[in-house]
């Protein structure tokens, strides 16, 4: 058998930074996670018997080709778009509506 540090789907959610849980980490393994450009990133996994494995650099792997598939589709972006696309916030997003009704009662629409 070869010297891989298998850690089951549990252990890999506790060493991931946000926390998810073990439930998440399989997803990512089955269904992957789409990145912003729509490419779905998967997460590396073993099946030992009747156990879902990773590793540790699989983990790291993972997190390097979604964060890698985001800079590309943000780089064919145009800077004003690109910025835009970041602030998700509740209070941007009533913003831009109220600007955009400002906008359409002022052309009379």
């Amino acid at each position: 058998m070869d010297e891989k540090q298998y850690i089951d789907l549990v252990t890999a959610a506790k060493q991931c930074p946000s926390r998810p849980s073990a439930n998440a980490v399989w997803r990512w393994c089955r269904r992957g996670v789409r990145s912003r450009s729509g490419h779905r990133v998967h997460l590396k996994h073993y099946r030992i018997g009747g156990k879902i494995f990773t590793t540790e650099e699989d983990l790291r792997h993972f997190f390097a080709a979604l964060a890698e598939a985001d800079r590309v589709y943000f780089d064919q972006m145009p800077d004003s778009q690109a910025a835009a696309e970041v602030n998700f916030s509740p209070k941007h997003r009533e913003k831009q509506v109220r600007d955009a009704e400002e906008i359409l009662n002022k052309a009379g629409i």
